[in-house]
């Protein structure tokens, strides 16, 4: 823009708006520069009613650097981020909890997957984090809410909203600075796999390499495994009217499993563990689900909790030393082995 005159109310507004969506993008949604403000006016956009690629502004009408700066000191202040930190994001969510980030309009949608999570054995804590996505994909048909906002389905809805927020966890811990690059848990969302496919075959959908998005179990934390399993002995005491005695037995499996998780902590520190958790938990849930959907395992009423017990048993101390020596590229269970051995499968 020529020196000396006056910036058009317009323009700002579009600095603005560029200003807010490179903050979404960067993953630690760090305030963007001035000078990365300024480059992104000048990249072209897409047009929903041609189709065509245009600029964001002409070159003439791109204001100086200086400009850009001066305007965005005060506009800072006035965006002041009630984003939690880091740490606030993997805290349970509550309805009290101070900077939770989550509009209060969404309160009655995300205080009903709350109630889900608390009644559903599988389910892990609703966090911040999650529930800052359930508060986004209410209004998605296909991700179980409605245009009204409302929960339609609370498994499909808080699933989905875990798919994201793992997503966004994920880029976090690997820094990535070109953020979430979401349109590949868009197109999961929004497309059938053919269609799909296609749209990435053909360069439709933005290149997400590095970020691993396929993934089930992404962003699960301990309590995972320990409620899965849960899950699965107390639905056989249920269905055989098994004693409470025998449920209690139940709980101390359920413990002895909890305090080998431990374990793993323990023996590399807290911020190894953090580091590397996702990771360790997709190795074994993702083995795990190998084994109790083989066909020959699943719904096999022979099978009885305390097989699976062992088998989960087994199958986390195997994972222990590849852990613990940093080598878990490695790891490769005998599950094969496992079922032939505790589950006592003959073909």
């Amino acid at each position: 823009m020529p020196r000396g005159e006056r910036t058009p109310d317009w323009v700002n507004r579009v600095i603005t708006v560029v200003f807010i969506e490179l903050r979404e993008r960067i993953a630690s949604h760090r305030w963007p520069t001035a000078g990365e403000v300024r480059q992104e006016l000048a990249r072209p956009v897409l047009d929903e009613e041609t189709g065509e690629r245009v600029p964001r502004l002409e070159f003439d009408q791109i204001p100086s650097l200086r400009h850009i700066q001066n305007y965005l000191t005060p506009l800072r202040e006035r965006l002041k981020d009630d984003r939690p930190s880091p740490s606030e994001m993997e805290l349970p969510w509550s309805l009290g909890l101070h900077n939770a980030g989550v509009p209060d309009e969404a309160t009655g949608t995300v205080l009903e997957v709350w109630r889900w999570t608390i009644m559903n054995p599988t389910a892990r804590p609703l966090s911040v984090r999650t529930a800052r996505w359930v508060s986004k994909l209410r209004w998605v048909r296909e991700a179980g809410g409605n245009p009204l906002g409302e929960a339609v389905n609370l498994e499909k809805l808080y699933n989905w909203a875990l798919f994201y927020s793992g997503r966004e966890w994920r880029v976090e811990t690997v820094n990535d600075r070109k953020g979430m690059r979401s349109g590949a848990l868009d197109a999961k969302l929004m497309l059938s796999p053919n269609v799909e496919g296609l749209a990435r075959r053909i360069g439709l959908l933005e290149d997400d390499k590095g970020i691993d998005h396929n993934v089930e179990f992404t962003a699960i934390d301990p309590g995972y495994g320990k409620a899965l399993l849960n899950a699965l002995q107390l639905h056989n005491a249920l269905q055989t009217g098994t004693s409470p005695a025998m449920v209690e037995e139940t709980r101390e499996r359920i413990n002895e499993l909890s305090d080998i998780w431990k374990e793993f902590e323990s023996s590399q520190g807290s911020e190894f563990w953090w580091m590397y958790k996702d990771e360790v938990w997709a190795l074994y849930n993702m083995a795990h689900k190998k084994i109790f959907t083989d066909p020959r395992v699943l719904g096999n009423p022979s099978i009885t909790s305390y097989q699976m017990f062992v088998v989960l048993k087994e199958l986390t101390l195997s994972l222990f030393e590849p852990y613990h020596t940093e080598q878990m590229e490695s790891w490769e269970p005998d599950l094969e082995q496992l079922i032939q051995k505790h589950l006592l499968i003959n073909d």
